[in-house]
């Protein structure tokens, strides 16, 4: 049985590098790169850099979450209506700039958004520590945690 209509989309969108570049107690800022994203995309908290994830991974619709938002002040985007989104890879493979932060650099990886939260792996480059999370706020502690051995 074919699947018509079927938007595929690469395993390797959901995965971000974050450069941490500015820490202070509790609170980071720094860039976010993805081959998905048309530029390099600064944050300047950790809520900052979760709303942009969070608003990245909508646009692209990957990976897809398990709720959907809604409200009565705006109109629902095209992604949560079912509108078929491009997928556009700004950087092929080998192209990608090389990157590192200040302070730390973290590949993150959100296999799913179940619950209204995150669900993946996050890896500190510097020292090829990674460990798994089940929620936003256990990615937040993990990465406070590798932060605060930097120090």
């Amino acid at each position: 049985m074919a699947l018509r209509g079927t938007k595929l989309v690469a395993s390797d969108a959901s995965r971000v590098t974050i450069c941490i570049d500015d820490t202070s107690e509790y609170e980071y800022s720094g860039r976010i790169y993805s081959p998905y994203l048309p530029e390099i995309v600064t944050f300047t908290s950790v809520m900052h850099m979760i709303d942009i994830l969070e608003t990245f991974f909508d646009d692209i619709n990957y990976p897809q979450a398990y709720y959907a938002t809604r409200n009565f002040d705006k109109p629902q985007s095209a992604t949560l209506r079912g509108a078929d989104v491009s997928l556009t890879r700004y950087h092929q493979p080998g192209e990608e700039p090389v990157l590192s932060g200040k302070h730390a650099t973290f590949l993150l990886h959100v296999r799913f958004r179940h619950n209204a939260t995150w669900q993946g792996s996050v890896k500190w480059v510097e020292q090829d520590e990674s460990h798994d999370f089940r929620s936003i706020l256990e990615f937040i502690k993990i990465s406070n945690q590798m932060l605060s051995e930097t120090v």
